[in-house]
């Protein structure tokens, strides 16, 4: 998705030309050569979410071909059951990486230059996202035009209010602006780019964000804990007042404002990632992003034995389980990207950093681009036409039979876009779009 990568700790290489940036042979080695200054953990990361994504939709996209009660009982399936019910939470793993992420971008700029240069990093961001992600729209209108719907803002999905607003505009063109996810569901182009509205929603806003907390001189840690905690409130708010008259699709999975709470998790683990030096303190954080939810489950499995005030666990379940997660993906980050850290922690890191995760990773927004249109082709080529006696599956074991090979179709199907459209890219922002002038002699003094 559009998680940057790992931040560099060097800046671009001055003597880089425009025509380096259309060089297959660096594109090739930017793609197989993990660099020795980024977080290779968190590149793992990115690739674990996105084959787990690519499992949840090769059972998904079946559905369309296959006869309702078969794809119930693939739904169903025990042993598929950590694909079709718990992939929604492998979106959380983007929240909280771009939350992380760019926290840890600007906080470091701030430091570093005594500033945070709006119109470079928005330029940087659209020269990231937007070459690779028009022509996936492209693609998939070409590949079903059928996607075209009207766009519609339907506040009985968002507020409970029975009316709505015809933009007078094809869905897709909410798609350009990133505010697609405040369509209804169904009227969505591009279904499954809402998570990007969400991200690009929150690339422009917590810059401005953040400079009005410098500009007030508020703590940063007190100001992120609070923005985290109404996040609970937010969630609470549309379980008690909107969900009753929407679904929980439209009004609580794909809205801004009820998904938030996982990128101020990233948010908060970027502070302690750059101004806790602190080691007890830092462990502390760590044992709390683990206790919290144990704690918080135990809690619920115990109210609900006392059989009272049930409708508020439920409110209370709702208003958490994201963040939950949330705060164990946390867990995994900051273990492995502590510098003196146990065995365990230490196998982790090597695992997400191998090379073949590494390469998923390069592939990976274009992969999530992608994937879905290419698991609907595929399934639509041999549900036509049987080649080698292939059949769109219909068994939880015909599932599993087909998630690697969806793995590499859609890795391979993303690789030109890679090389041709998104690595050009990341190589002319850099030449560009980088600060030119000296850091400062010391770090700039920020409110902590």
């Amino acid at each position: 998705m559009s998680a940057p990568s790992a931040p560099s700790a060097t800046p671009p290489h001055p003597e880089l030309k425009v025509r380096d940036a259309f060089s297959l042979q660096r594109g090739f080695r930017a793609l197989t050569t993990p660099s020795t200054v980024q977080i290779g953990a968190l590149d793992g990361l990115r690739a674990f979410s996105v084959i787990w994504i690519i499992a949840y939709h090769t059972a998904y996209a079946a559905q369309l071909y296959i006869d309702p009660a078969r794809y119930q009982a693939i739904e169903s399936a025990g042993i598929l059951m950590p694909v079709t019910l718990a992939a929604h939470y492998a979106l959380d793993v983007f929240f909280v990486m771009s939350g992380f992420l760019i926290a840890q971008l600007l906080l470091s700029e701030k430091r570093r230059y005594g500033d945070i240069a709006l119109p470079r990093f928005y330029a940087r961001r659209a020269l990231r996202l937007l070459p690779a992600y028009y022509p996936a729209m492209l693609f998939l209108f070409l590949a079903e035009p059928s996607q075209v719907k009207p766009a519609i803002l339907d506040f009985n999905h968002i507020l409970g209010i029975d009316w709505q607003i015809d933009l007078h505009m094809p869905n897709w063109g909410a798609n350009l602006l990133y505010f697609n996810n405040f369509l209804p569901w169904d009227r969505q182009f591009m279904g499954w780019s809402w998570t990007l509205a969400i991200e690009e929603q929150f690339y422009i806003t917590f810059p401005l964000f953040l400079m009005f907390v410098f500009k007030r001189g508020w703590p940063l840690l007190r100001t992120f804990v609070i923005m985290f905690a109404l996040a609970f409130v937010v969630r609470a708010i549309v379980a008690v007042v909107v969900l009753p008259h929407s679904d929980v699709q439209n009004a609580m999975f794909v809205k801004s404002h009820t998904r938030y709470g996982s990128i101020q998790l990233g948010v908060i683990c970027a502070y302690y990632y750059l101004f806790v030096k602190d080691v007890a303190a830092r462990k502390r954080f760590i044992r709390w992003l683990f206790l919290g939810p144990v704690l918080f489950v135990v809690g619920v499995v115990l109210w609900k034995k006392t059989g009272m005030f049930l409708g508020a666990r439920e409110v209370t379940i709702r208003s958490a389980h994201h963040y939950l997660i949330g705060s164990l993906i946390c867990w995994v980050v900051m273990n492995v990207i502590e510098p003196v850290k146990p065995m365990f922690w230490r196998f982790v890191d090597r695992l997400m950093s191998t090379r073949i995760l590494f390469i998923l990773a390069q592939v990976s927004y274009s992969t999530y681009l992608l994937h879905l249109t290419v698991i609907a082709l595929v399934y639509r080529y041999v549900d036509a036409h049987h080649p080698f006696g292939l059949q769109v599956p219909d068994t939880p074991a015909g599932v599993l039979a087909w998630i690697l090979p969806f793995i590499a179709i859609c890795a391979l199907a993303a690789t030109p876009m890679y090389l041709f459209i998104e690595h050009p890219c990341m190589v002319l922002r850099n030449i560009w779009f980088r600060r030119r002038q000296a850091p400062l002699a010391q770090p700039a003094p920020i409110a902590t």
